[in-house]
Order: structure tokens, then sequence, then C-alpha cells
């Protein structure tokens, strides 16, 4: 679900990822596209950007998902691990909020495999508004230096 408007969009998501770490110009050049494609596509209502390898896959399924104790538990820690290292860092006041999302995905999945996926993929999204009608994502090096957003990362290994 996204916003597009003064409406709910429910639309489809589109992923971008690299090999390589994107720099400061790079975060640029990532929020213009993702401002720019929901504009051009309108079946996109959301761009993010996965951290790790390049993905050489499309997602073709999704992983069967009941909100079973180990699951919540499993959001549970990423949340509070998301939060712990904007706190640590002295960052947890950057942002507005920060909702941490499981979802039931698995990136880069070779599906010749021909198996059904277990795994899920955690969404952060980084928020900054004033009055929770408006804002913008928080960008990294921009709102929140890049270690900062690769060490939230880096914990959930």
């Amino acid at each position: 679900m996204g916003v597009q408007g003064d409406a709910r969009s429910y639309s489809h998501v589109v992923c971008l990822s690299s090999d390589r770490e994107p720099s400061g110009k790079d975060w640029l050049a990532i929020s213009r596209l993702a401002k720019l494609i929901p504009k051009i596509c309108h079946n996109i209502n959301r761009v993010c950007y996965v951290f790790g390898k390049e993905i050489k896959y499309p997602v073709s399924d999704v992983t069967e998902t009941h909100l079973t104790p180990h699951v919540l538990a499993t959001l549970r820690e990423a949340d509070h691990l998301a939060h712990q290292v904007l706190k640590d860092r002295g960052y947890h006041g950057a942002v507005a909020q920060m909702p941490v999302i499981l979802i039931p995905i698995h990136f880069d999945r070779d599906t010749a495999a021909n198996t059904k996926s277990c795994q899920r993929s955690i969404v952060i999204r980084t928020f900054i508004t004033e009055d929770f009608m408006t804002g913008v994502p928080a960008v990294p090096d921009k709102h929140i230096p890049f270690a900062v957003s690769i060490d939230s990362t880096k914990s959930f290994d």
C-alpha cells in the first residue's frame, strides 16, 4: 500500500539494487528515480533500494506466511535491532517514523530449483515529516550517514 495524491494506492513496488555501495550522488539519482518511476508507470506506487548484491532473478513467488509466534518474534527482533542501531549512533531523533516490515519475498531466488521459498525480507522505511501528512524518505548520506544505514542491514545477517 502506498499513497498517491491524497488516496491510498494498492500497486506494485519496484526494487533497485547494485553490486556496489551507492555514494551520495547515487542516492540523489535513486531518489529521483523513486519519484519518476511511479509518475511514468501508473501500476507502480513505490520504489525501494535493496541493500546487498545486485538482484539477478525476478521475484516470481511469495513465501507462505502465517502470523505464528516465530514470525512475530522475527519481526519484533528486526524492529528492535533497527531502532537500536539508530539510537546507538545518535540518530534516533533524525527520523519521525521508521516502520520495520517483514515481507514474504525471497529476493534473488533461483526459481530453477523448483522448490518453495521459506525466507522473508525486511523493509525499513525511514521517514521524515513535520506534520505526519506529508514528508520524505530519509536518504542515506543526506539525512542519515550511509554507515548508519548499512549498520542496520548488517544487524540482520
